[in-house]
């Protein structure tokens, strides 16, 4: 069962809890593509903060189609927040968010021109218990 207007906390739990979202996007030809990220931070008002390559498809899709969906899956509960991507070349929160496991993806550190940042800023927001007992499998 979901709820459209999950409570606030409840939504900001799952979201700070989570160590990996799906962020899914749609392509230039209308499929949506899902890709696991690691959100960086989730701000009070529950926008979702990703660094995020600039030269990517990913990136160029909330580029040109910025409708984007962030969703949640932690052993307790589900969460899918719809909304509005938007990409920054913002290097104070670049450096902010940049952590040693960053440079996996951006080797020349937080100054590494490819780093960019993708905030999503969530209009509707659905939450549940798992779907059954003993999800996941």
């Amino acid at each position: 069962m979901s709820h459209e207007t999950p409570d606030r906390e409840r939504v900001l739990e799952i979201a700070r809890d989570a160590r990996i979202a799906m962020l899914t996007s749609t392509s230039a030809d209308g499929d949506l593509h899902a890709r696991p990220m690691t959100p960086q931070r989730v701000d009070d008002d529950a926008s979702i903060w990703f660094l995020v390559a600039a030269d990517t498809d990913q990136a160029r899709d909330v580029g040109a189609r910025p409708q984007v969906n962030v969703s949640f899956a932690e052993s307790g509960a589900w969460l899918s927040v719809a909304g509005h991507g938007e990409l920054l070349d913002d290097r104070d929160r670049i450096e902010e968010f940049w952590s040693s496991a960053s440079e996996a993806w951006f080797p020349e550190g937080p100054d590494d021109p490819g780093c960019g940042c993708c905030a999503s800023a969530g209009s509707r927001r659905s939450t549940g218990p798992p779907p059954a007992a003993g999800w996941p499998p």
